[in-house]
């Protein structure tokens, strides 16, 4: 049986709900956040996700990376401190910070059998940072799972189609890619809905895909399955 196969199989029958407690619990499942979104999300997660071997935060904003809840943070150049005159000279410098980075990227991953990776697109520290991360993963033989959040449509088309790029780009690293759109987690909300309620759906539905997704995984193990195959 192929991955995807047995990932449809999987979706299909509920595996994730009759996986013995014991198989989860070998799997060590990290969560990487990476950018404000991204470590937003990882603070969701890592209170409702108890198995979790590990929680690592990366951003180019000391301040936001203090407030996030994370075993690990990793602080890729102080940007926002930096007089950066255009976007794509602030891009330039935020992606040369992370590949510098790489080393602390790796040493903060490895031994993981599993990675949930976090990313806000459309602004710099997300959409820069996160494919590089990926390819640590890859180059560790890490499955991931690749969580893009795309913005809302009044944040502009221009930074909408800077996160589509970014999210095309991660996708070239990551094993699976599950797109998280603001702008549908708005029009599901109405028009009552806060921002906070908006945010709180979308990391609700993460959520719920790390949990079938791990679920498959560790299920795979169990089964003697090479997902990787």
């Amino acid at each position: 049986m192929d991955r995807r196969h047995f990932f449809h199989t999987v979706n299909a029958f509920g595996v994730d709900a009759a996986l013995p407690v014991a198989a989860r619990n070998e799997l060590r499942v990290g969560v990487v956040g990476v950018g404000g979104a991204g470590g937003n999300v990882l603070s969701y997660l890592a209170e409702r996700l108890p198995n979790l071997g590990r929680t690592i935060a990366i951003n180019t904003d000391a301040d936001s990376l203090h407030r996030c809840n994370a075993g690990r943070k990793i602080l890729v150049g102080d940007i926002p401190n930096e007089p950066i005159s255009t976007n794509a000279a602030r891009r330039l410098v935020v992606r040369l910070s992370a590949r510098s980075a790489i080393s602390e990227i790796s040493e903060a991953v490895a031994g993981l059998d599993m990675v949930l990776l976090v990313a806000g697109m459309g602004g710099v520290a997300g959409t820069e940072i996160s494919p590089i991360v990926a390819q640590v993963l890859h180059e560790q033989n890490i499955f991931t799972v690749g969580f893009p959040i795309l913005p809302f449509d009044f944040e502009g088309q221009s930074r909408g189609e800077i996160a589509r790029q970014g999210a095309a780009e991660l996708g070239r690293h990551v094993h699976s890619l599950l797109p998280i759109f603001n702008e549908t987690f708005a029009h599901a909300a109405g028009e009552s809905a806060t921002m906070g309620d908006v945010f709180n759906q979308a990391s609700l539905s993460i959520l719920q895909h790390c949990q079938r997704v791990t679920g498959a995984v560790a299920a795979s193990r169990h089964a003697g399955l090479d997902l990787f195959a």
